[in-house]
């Protein structure tokens, strides 16, 4: 027979589960602004595309890049999924998320393709946690394989990733471009081995946003890249705030891409 000291046991730890499943729902929520903007962002650069690009990009899945990611972009690839759902239900979509503060998805097969997990309408296609510009120099030592933990041949299976993978679009959520030098050699890596991929930065504010676009007009000459659009407000913002000024998440946004592509929009 149940004691009630255990019966209340129960039904603390039970309190307890359901507390968590509302705080991660909340914080799927908060963060949902994320898709909202990719939505977006797409949305506008198609206005770019003739109706040919169009047709092309609806028969497969948007490949979306997400420079400087981290927990905000989920600590798992359930949570992933969950953050970019609203985006996925109208475009079918890969996300790669790639930066040094990246958790790593312990139970997440890394796979260039799955089969398995492909009519997934959000499905992670990579988790590295680096700077975009050190993921593309790739590991070249055995020491930097051991940090990594990896073994010969997931290192083969990643080079040949490397060498392959094209994405359609890069997102830089609340970046801080002007705040870290690093950013500078990942956007120009971006830029120069993507052409065609658009580059969307977005800020807790528009005066960090503007901040951005000057240390991006700074990085790049002016005959190397050129704005979609320049610092303006987003108005697919989240609820979440942070940044310099307590500003809410993507509240504006900037998008700049290569001056070498044909054109601006999704690669044919």
């Amino acid at each position: 027979m149940r004691t009630s000291g255990a019966t209340d046991a129960k039904k603390n730890d039970d309190d307890v589960e359901k507390e968590d499943e509302n705080n991660n729902t909340k914080i799927i929520i908060d963060l949902a602004s994320r898709a909202r903007t990719v939505l977006a962002a797409v949305r506008r650069l198609e206005e770019n595309d003739d109706d040919d690009m169009q047709r092309k990009r609806r028969r497969r899945r948007l490949r979306v890049l997400v420079l400087g990611a981290d927990r905000n972009e989920g600590a798992t690839d359930d949570e992933t999924e969950k953050i970019f759902k609203a985006c996925g239900e109208e475009i079918p979509m890969d996300v790669s998320l790639v930066g040094p503060n990246v958790p790593k998805d312990d139970d997440a097969v890394w796979s260039s393709s799955s089969s398995g997990r492909s009519a997934k309408e959000v499905r992670v296609a990579e988790r590295e946690r680096r700077l975009f510009h050190e993921k593309e120099r790739g590991l070249t030592t055995k020491k930097e394989r051991e940090r990594e933990g990896r073994d010969e041949q997931q290192q083969q299976q990643q080079q040949q990733h490397d060498d392959t993978c094209e994405y359609d679009i890069a997102f830089a959520f609340n970046a801080g471009v002007w705040g870290y030098d690093s950013w500078t050699e990942s956007l120009r890596r971006a830029v120069e081995r993507y052409p065609k991929m658009p580059v969307v930065v977005t800020a807790y504010s528009m005066k960090e946003c503007e901040m951005d676009e000057d240390c991006v007009r700074e990085a790049f000459e002016e005959e190397e890249i050129r704005f979609v659009w320049e610092a303006e407000e987003n108005k697919h913002h989240g609820e979440k705030v942070g940044g310099e000024e307590n500003g809410r998440e993507n509240s504006a946004w900037m998008c700049f891409v290569s001056n070498s592509g044909e054109k601006v929009g999704f690669r044919k």
